[in-house]
């Protein structure tokens, strides 16, 4: 997962609880066809597209603030059926124009894996929890035939956990894993006859490789095999030995007589002809360098809609080879930052775009401008006339006094393009921490020439990766983790006063191996975010003598996920509980070594639009609220309080 990398820039808290307006963009996860519409499912809401003219899909239709995304769609008449956690979820799509959450169905298996509709049947492969002896999963039979009612029928392999599925007539090929003994399992491939629904039997099981797709087209069942390198075709009408079709890919899709093939690491797609089922022929392959994706596909009639991640749904004419893109719905698919300059927004998103917006209705923002940038995007720093674009491997600068014509100015590439995980600007200077092993965890670039970025110096402590940086005093405080042993994570002290000869003066020593995260200064103590404990407390009224004077603990926490923020003169503190779920609280730290909880917060990096406020969500998109507080003066970025989502 990647980690913000830049120090969080708030000023401001919001008094009122703000209020969700609208989504958009997000990553493009699932697609589904029927007649002139295109259902899709893009970050946390479901999207309906009118693509009578498939080379300018329109949007017609959503449903946002979902409590999770849609992978997976099926049509079933009138109604759209989707899984998610614990739940099958309900969509009547009657009225395209307005679909609607009509129903959730139960289910007691946290992982529902895949669903596939014969008839009136509904069969959903479920995962099992294996630390838990009670952890469900297997293959569960359910009657749709009124999907605003949906009555259980059976389930079998309580407690097994089955990955895909392929329905042939009445039986049901499965990858399958027998739960023996917690968080143990025998995998293999078998065939399960439902002729009797209610009573589902095991007909055959051999222990073999998990595949991890199963799809079946005519009499053929494709078997996937990522593992060999291998997709296996059987004709299931013969009990002969199955042909092999190589390379295999992630997920696999058969639509209007071909084979898609997808490889969501390097954004393809491979597509063969089926007119040959056994002896499938290349027909072409499609890629989106620097996109993870395709996710799913819908193919019919020569045209191909891919769901194609932060790319959005990517349309195209598969009717002959070559195959050509002829459209394409394309929003902000992972956004991750936004500043506001004057009248317009800059909107990062993390693989390679950053969207210059017009945001004068700020409900409907128009993107007029677009710049590539040439970094994994994470954050955006403004500094006067000057936006710095800050990602894995370095950053650029941009002139933007003019957000119509904004202009490159410096690039700076981070030795062997390693990874950073911080960034402070001071005076002419960057500091920038790194992450990757193997590297000097701090880096120091001169910025006074912005068209001639130099590195002034490089240092840091071997066999330790910078994970956060915090200015105190005349000292820059690096927090080191050990990457190899022997060794301790550790604050390192850097003397950078001529910040060109900047050194390490001394280290302050955490007293075990866990691992440091974020660190935050409030007045003359600084608050370490220490993996496995909590939030330790250090006096740093001497920067080259730091005191441990105290410890803040959450009782029920996991003992990681810990980080720390200071706002107002307010430590905000986040950790991961036993049960998976996350605390985030509001601590008072009038008495620095014993916080107080005054309050809840979610982990929310706004920026304010007139009367609303954009917060960039990642894979789920642009997330749009109404401003409760708006600010006087100056642009401001701003913290929310706790919202709570269903």
């Amino acid at each position: 997962m990647e980690t913000a990398v830049v120090a969080y820039n708030i000023e401001k808290l919001a008094a009122e609880e703000p209020t969700f307006v609208k989504q958009i963009g997000g990553i493009a996860r699932s697609v589904a066809k029927r007649g002139d519409y295109l259902f899709v499912g893009m970050g946390n809401t479901l999207k309906v597209l009118d693509v009578q003219n498939p080379q300018n899909p329109q949007l017609v239709g959503q449903i946002d603030n979902l409590s999770s995304p849609i992978y997976e769609m099926h049509l079933v008449g009138d109604y759209g059926i989707a899984p998610s956690e614990y739940q099958l979820r309900i969509f009547d799509l009657q009225n395209p124009l307005f679909p609607t959450l009509a129903t959730t169905y139960t289910i007691p298996s946290k992982s529902i894996y895949e669903v596939e509709i014969t008839g009136t049947l509904a069969i959903v492969a479920e995962g099992r929890n294996f630390d838990d002896l009670n952890g469900s999963g297997g293959l569960r039979i359910l009657d749709i035939s009124d999907p605003l009612n949906i009555q259980p029928l059976a389930l079998y392999g309580d407690g097994d956990s089955i990955s895909t599925i392929g329905v042939y007539s009445n039986t049901v090929y499965v990858e399958i894993c027998k739960s023996i003994a917690v968080n143990v399992c025998t995998g293999g491939f078998g065939q399960v006859d439902i002729s009797d629904p209610a009573s589902p039997t095991e007909l055959t099981f051999v222990s073999d490789l998990l595949g991890t797709d199963l799809e079946i087209y005519g009499d053929y069942l494709f078997r996937n095999y990522p593992n060999s390198g291998q997709i296996e075709i059987i004709d299931l009408t013969l009990a002969n030995s199955p042909t092999t079709l190589s390379p295999s890919r992630n997920e696999l899709y058969i639509g209007d007589g071909k084979l898609f093939g997808f490889n969501f690491f390097f954004g393809s797609a491979t597509i063969y002809d089926l007119a040959d089922p056994l002896n499938p022929v290349l027909f072409d392959t499609v890629t989106n360098s620097g996109y993870f994706g395709p996710f799913d596909a819908a193919a019919e009639g020569g045209e191909a809609y891919l769901a194609y991640g932060g790319k959005g749904v990517q349309i195209f004419d598969t009717s002959s080879a070559p195959v050509s893109v002829i459209g394409e719905y394309d929003t902000f698919g992972t956004p991750v930052d936004a500043e506001k300059v004057g009248s317009y927004v800059y909107l990062l998103d993390r693989t390679e775009d950053l969207h210059i917006l017009d945001v004068a209705d700020p409900l409907n923002p128009q993107e007029i401008g677009l710049f590539e940038h040439k970094f994994f995007g994470s954050q955006l720093l403004l500094n006067g006339n000057m936006m710095i674009v800050f990602g894995r491997g370095g950053f650029q600068i941009l002139d933007v006094a003019n957000p119509l014509m904004s202009t490159e100015r410096g690039v700076y590439t981070i030795t062997n393009y390693a990874s950073p995980s911080d960034m402070i600007l001071q005076d002419n200077y960057a500091y920038i921490g790194i992450r990757t092993f193997g590297e000097d965890s701090l880096e120091v670039v001169n910025m006074a020439d912005i068209d001639n970025l130099v590195m002034e110096t490089s240092i840091g402590t071997p066999c330790h990766t910078a994970q956060n940086l915090q200015m105190v005093g005349d000292y820059l405080y690096i927090a080191e983790n050990r990457a190899c042993s022997p060794g301790d994570s550790h604050i390192a002290i850097v003397d950078i006063s001529d910040p060109a000869n900047a050194t390490i003066t001394a280290t302050y020593t955490i007293s075990d191996s866990y691992s440091l995260g974020k660190i935050a200064l409030i007045g003359q103590h600084l608050y370490v975010a220490h993996q496995g404990y909590g939030v330790r407390i250090l006096d740093v009224s001497d920067p080259l003598s730091p005191v441990d004077v105290g410890l803040y603990t959450i009782p029920d926490s996991a003992g990681y996920g810990f980080q720390v923020n200071a706002i107002d003169d307010q430590l905000y503190v986040s950790a991961i509980m036993n049960d998976e779920s996350a605390v985030q609280q509001i601590l008072d730290v009038t008495n620095p070594t014993m916080p107080v909880q005054v309050g809840e917060y979610t982990y929310l990096n706004g920026t304010f639009v007139g009367d609303y406020i954009y917060y960039p969500q990642g894979l789920e998109g642009l997330m749009i609220y109404s401003n409760p507080n708006p600010p006087v003066g100056a642009d401001q970025k701003i913290y929310l309080p706790m919202i709570l989502r269903e």
